[in-house]
């Protein structure tokens, strides 16, 4: 039906994603149960380093997609099972069969986790920057106390811990500076959360910010604006 490649997979010639023509779209050459345009949903996961729902590719419990948020689960779906599906002490809501990344007919598919569009992100922002060079989003930042001038910055900045010559990026759990930057703390060691991010003027020792709300995934890589 298709295949993609994952980040870092292969050569360069191969890397990008294919659709079988009866499994693109929805129109023309789309067959059922296949004319949805999941195949390529599917793929794309893939593309930005998304694993099968149910981990490896032999049935088992106990391997994993290396995603938090989706339950545990033994094997694919071919088809559409009833709600619950339950299995591997998945209960009481059982398996993610209607997630994307399981193989049921397209009008099956109905959603990414939180999770996992997060991983898609990381893999956007680490493994494939080349593909959004043109596409910087800004976190804006607002007139507030405390505010030593207005800069933009990108989600690269705080991804890589770059800030302007003479500042560095500071992180708190506190977007309300009316009483200074307070509950400073280092995001990447703490749970899953919204933190927001300020430029610290290394002189004169004013703050630059806040940004809008940023969600930390754990101690992984990936940050997304929260707006």
């Amino acid at each position: 039906m298709g295949y993609s490649q994952f980040p870092g997979g292969g050569d360069i010639e191969t890397d990008g994603v294919a659709i079988a023509p009866r499994a693109f779209g929805t129109i023309g050459t789309a067959e059922f149960p296949f004319n949805q345009g999941r195949t390529a949903t599917h793929e794309i996961g893939h593309y930005f380093d998304l694993k099968h729902i149910w981990g490896g590719e032999a049935a088992s419990c106990t391997d994993s997609d290396d995603v938090d948020d989706t339950p545990n689960q033994d094997y694919r779906h071919f088809d559409c099972p009833g709600f619950p599906e339950i299995n591997c002490g998945n209960g009481p809501n059982g398996e993610l069969y209607m997630d994307f990344m399981d193989v049921v007919p397209d009008d099956c598919m109905h959603l990414f986790t939180i999770g996992q569009s997060a991983r898609m992100l990381g893999a956007l922002l680490i493994d494939r920057p080349n593909l959004i060079d043109a596409y910087t989003p800004l976190l804006s930042t607002t007139d507030i106390p405390m505010t030593c001038s207005l800069v933009n910055f990108n989600l690269n900045d705080l991804l890589t811990n770059t800030a302007p010559p003479g500042s560095t990026i500071v992180w708190s759990l506190d977007g309300d500076v009316s009483d200074g930057v307070t509950n400073i703390i280092d995001p990447l060691v703490q749970d899953i959360g919204i933190y927001f991010a300020y430029f610290h003027n290394d002189q004169s020792g004013c703050y630059n910010g806040p940004s809008e709300g940023v969600k930390i995934y754990g101690q992984d890589r990936h940050i997304t604006s929260d707006t």
